[in-house]
């Protein structure tokens, strides 16, 4: 079994604005999701000639790029598409490509049913994901999907992996490296669940017996280890704004969502990359800056961030403003 990805499933900008009067007089937005579409270089070829159409009758392509790696987009097409993606690193030169926030639509519904873990002195962190490093429990090794490729070249879920190359998941080291220093100090409680896969990897069985604990994971804490995964970005951040928990943020050098408007550095705790193996002492000094009343201050802030700019209503504002900006 592996996870369907549907390659002429609209993408929500598309959906939003494809139509919308004002942006179709300078803006085409291609209505699929470019790394689902293009799963060889046959599909690339018809993307690149929409590019090339668009252009040439004077308006801007639009595309929407939902993939790990954070490779400039023109690395893969020419002619300067106007790009809405999800992974970009600083280390990289962009041209007309702008970061989004992962969509966590359904995610945001859902917490609302699980209760918040209270302020307490002690901070708790939590993570319940994907790192390759840590054995799995017998439940997951018969739940694992078995890897296999089918005619969109979706190998175990991985997205066109034949044109758009999956970055080294070096995520999977920093959130080890993470783990081992949290739970050696006894000054702090955590409850870490690590699995041998990404989730849609698993058989949809075992998903749906596990649901309910990750969202139960995601409330019952202070803090939420939200490094990044294989890409250089995280959903769990977004999701850990959603829930109304702190993010434990680590410095990659990522490029964040609407940095403008958002102050990333003061959502949780923000940790750079040399600081990591400190990790725990940072946690215990930024935990004991709070008593019950400011602790629940601040997570009432990070919701309110969250529904003004990264829930799908703040998200379309945005891509509206971006694209406003450049008629």
């Amino acid at each position: 079994m592996t996870m369907y990805v549907d390659p002429y499933k609209e993408n929500f900008i598309f959906k939003a604005y494809g139509q919308d009067e004002q942006l179709t007089k300078k803006f085409t937005i291609f209505p699929y999701e470019l790394a689902r579409y293009a799963f060889n270089a046959e599909r690339l070829e018809l993307v690149q000639a929409f590019i090339d159409e668009v252009n040439a009758s004077g308006k801007r392509p639009v595309l929407v790029f939902s993939h790990d790696t954070d490779l400039p987009i023109s690395t893969f097409l020419s002619g300067r598409p106007f790009t809405f993606r999800y992974a970009m690193s600083k280390s990289h030169t962009y041209e007309d490509e702008h970061i989004l926030p992962s969509g966590v639509s359904e995610f945001a519904e859902a917490i609302t049913a699980h209760p918040a873990m209270p302020w307490s002195e002690r901070p708790k962190v939590t993570f319940m994901g994907f790192s390759m490093l840590f054995k799995p429990t017998p439940e997951e090794e018969k739940a694992r999907v078995v890897s296999e490729r089918n005619s969109r070249g979706d190998v175990r879920g991985l997205i066109s992996p034949d044109v758009f190359p999956t970055p080294a998941n070096i995520g999977a080291v920093l959130r080890k490296q993470a783990v081992g220093i949290i739970e050696s100090d006894s000054d702090i409680d955590s409850e870490f669940l690590m699995r041998q896969q990404f989730f849609y990897h698993y058989s949809e069985d075992f998903q749906n017996s596990v649901r309910d604990d990750y969202y139960r994971s995601m409330r019952d804490t202070h803090y939420v280890l939200a490094f990044r995964g294989a890409g250089n970005y995280s959903i769990r951040l977004i999701e850990t704004l959603a829930a109304g928990r702190l993010p434990i943020q680590l410095d990659t050098n990522q490029v964040l969502p609407f940095e403008n408007f958002v102050d990333w550095k003061s959502l949780g705790i923000w940790v750079p990359l040399p600081g990591l193996a400190k990790l725990n002492e940072i946690i215990k000094i930024h935990h004991a800056k709070f008593n019950e009343a400011s602790f629940n201050a601040e997570v009432q802030r990070v919701k309110e961030i969250f529904d003004e700019h990264l829930s799908r209503p703040g998200l379309l504002r945005h891509i509206k403003r971006i694209l406003v900006e450049n008629l």
